[in-house]
């Protein structure tokens, strides 16, 4: 997987984590399921077993949810159960393999973690809109603590890349309409 669409992948998991408008706070999209918490146990095994292999997890009430794909299968997602109810869901975004994915892993929860002890304030995420020219798309991931901002900008087309880079301004009058836990 290119880098682009790694971290895409990992900025769109972590914001559908975060923001409550991408779905409601009880519910996930597993295995091409929407699944909520509470909803009973079996409707949902019998449905999952008619589509993918479920695998019991340490003789508990709990499953890897897997896809074939291929002659091997892969894990999509888990689903746990407590009185016959869903208890947890899990959805597996994707596993990102070799010494530059775990870099920038590394990278951004050094900055990440940098940024939150430097304000010693939460970090608010904050999308601005994805810009496009002929031939590059300029995506932006900002992390906002304080006066102290992370942003995260992705480069796709012509020329694909990704920049990490920390800030500390004076915040613009007006801005706590747009942060308003800022």
């Amino acid at each position: 997987m290119t880098w682009p669409k790694l971290l895409l992948v990992a900025a769109t998991a972590v914001l559908l984590f975060l923001h409550p408008a991408a779905a409601d706070e009880f519910s996930l999209l597993v295995a091409g399921i929407e699944m909520r918490l509470g909803m009973p146990k079996e409707p949902l095994l019998t449905q999952l077993r008619s589509q993918y292999k479920l695998t019991q997890i340490g003789g508990k009430d709990s499953y890897f949810i897997m896809e074939k794909r291929g002659d091997e299968y892969r894990i999509v997602g888990g689903v746990s159960f407590q009185d016959n109810k869903v208890s947890l869901l899990s959805r597996d975004w994707g596993t990102f393999y070799g010494k530059s994915a775990v870099g920038l892993a590394n990278e951004l929860h050094s900055a990440l973690e940098n940024l939150q002890e430097a304000s010693r304030q939460p970090i608010v995420i904050y999308l601005p809109k994805t810009q496009s020219v002929p031939g590059q798309r300029f995506t932006t991931i900002k992390f906002l603590s304080g006066m102290r901002m992370l942003t995260l900008l992705i480069v796709e087309g012509d020329d694909h890349q990704i920049s990490l880079q920390e800030e500390i301004e004076i915040l613009p009058k007006g801005i706590e309409e747009i942060l308003p836990t800022r």
